[in-house]
């Protein structure tokens, strides 16, 4: 069975730059997340765990502006489990396109 639900991620993690080129700066990175599911029908679905692990570019506009690409694929590694009987899990898992935009203070 599936449906949609609605959720929105808490993570923590670092970001590994390869090389400081002038123009690009390519990372890995791996996050921990934690994906917090909204009740659906007052039915509590749940937390789900996740690591995230993906790579990308960072390319600096000016001395404080950048802008990120990256693509990066989560993993579950805790399904989020409902407080029903029976029980339903619910979990995210795939690929994500990010891009970003950052300033450094």
């Amino acid at each position: 069975l599936e449906s949609d639900l609605d959720a929105f991620e808490l993570g923590m993690g670092a970001m590994l730059f390869l090389d400081r080129h002038p123009f690009v700066h390519p990372y890995v990175a791996a996050h921990a997340m934690f994906i917090f599911f909204e009740d659906v029908a007052d039915v509590r679905v749940g937390t789900q765990l996740g690591a995230r692990l993906g790579a990308g570019i960072e390319v600096p506009v000016n001395e404080r502006v950048f802008v990120q690409f990256g693509v990066d694929y989560m993993l579950p590694l805790a399904a989020a489990e409902s407080d029903t009987e029976p029980a339903f899990e619910a979990e995210v898992e795939g690929w994500a396109l990010r891009l970003g935009v950052g300033v450094q203070l």
